[in-house]
């Protein structure tokens, strides 16, 4: 059973859709979005639903905390329907939205839809990348990875293992400023990490990044 986390400060709010979907999901809930980091990293949910007005942090804060750091697809919630609101947070990296207007049927199926084939883990080479936590395992050892390393690895093996340098950049951090020397440092400091693969983390002439399986 996939795992939602579902972020409000208002717990009627919480309440309803636990009682919606509990039948369909494992739903954990949270009223203080400042613990959020620490919800993932607990529970390794497979889809967060994020409402975007809230004290403390909002929805929007948190989209931009996560978006460089988790790989956990997120679907905002409001009673908004404010064009800009939207579209702030779709720049953000939410992959839906939901109005509190919806009927329980329509959100249900929105999840499902979301949800639908979305795999967890990734085996390749012999590393299993797991999308839930954004970690990374060598024979059942955790890798130790900055968040920027995770990137990386995580575009790249979701690419079968080759990705342009523009691509990644684009990809990763859309909205930073990296250079290649930024990049090239990664890089190293990951064939260091990477054990039984470091050979074969290169970079080719025409700037493409490459894991080769042979």
């Amino acid at each position: 059973m996939k795992t939602i986390l579902c972020i409000d400060d208002t717990v009627d709010h919480l309440n309803f859709y636990k009682d919606i979907l509990s039948n369909d999901f494992k739903v954990i809930t949270l009223s203080n979005s400042l613990e959020t980091k620490h919800y993932i990293e607990k529970f390794s949910p497979d889809l967060i639903l994020l409402d975007l007005y809230m004290p403390f942090k909002s929805g929007f804060q948190v989209l931009e905390e996560l978006r460089f750091s988790s790989e956990v697809p997120i679907i905002v919630i409001s009673s908004s329907i404010e064009d800009e609101a939207i579209e702030n947070a779709f720049e953000l990296g939410a992959i839906d939205f939901i109005g509190r207007q919806m009927s329980e049927k329509e959100i249900l199926v929105r999840l499902k839809a979301r949800l639908k084939s979305r795999p967890k883990e990734i085996e390749y080479l012999d590393y299993v990348l797991d999308m839930g936590k954004s970690s990374l395992k060598f024979n059942d050892e955790e890798v130790d990875l900055t968040p920027n390393e995770y990137k990386v690895i995580f575009h790249t093996f979701t690419n079968n293992g080759l990705i342009s340098k523009s691509d990644l950049y684009t990809r990763a951090w859309p909205n930073q400023v990296f250079t290649d020397k930024t990049l090239n440092t990664h890089l190293t400091n990951l064939r260091k990490k990477l054990n039984g693969i470091s050979s074969r983390v290169i970079i080719k002439r025409d700037g493409n990044i490459q894991f080769l399986k042979n």
